[in-house]
């Protein structure tokens, strides 16, 4: 597993199928994620879902899964 450095978060991006009241687009551009590990921040913690900026992301492979390296100022909110 990677593990983030300073201010980083390691997203892994989720199916968006809704099953809550909270209204997701259902465009190619999946903007939800699920934490997976945390640097330094206050915000969030490993298993949060959090909807990001997708521009804001680099994406990175570690042994074969695919996983998003993101800013925590990026992450625009928790779903809960």
């Amino acid at each position: 597993m990677i593990k983030p450095i300073f201010d980083r978060v390691v997203l892994k991006e989720i199916n968006t199928q809704n099953t809550s009241s909270l209204y997701l687009s259902q465009d190619e551009n999946n903007n939800v994620a699920q934490v997976m590990a945390v640097g330094n921040v206050k915000t969030v913690k490993v298993g949060d879902k959090v909807v990001f900026n997708t521009y804001a992301t680099t994406k990175v492979t570690d042994n074969k899964e695919q996983f998003l390296l993101i800013k925590e100022i990026d992450i625009l909110g928790i779903i809960e």
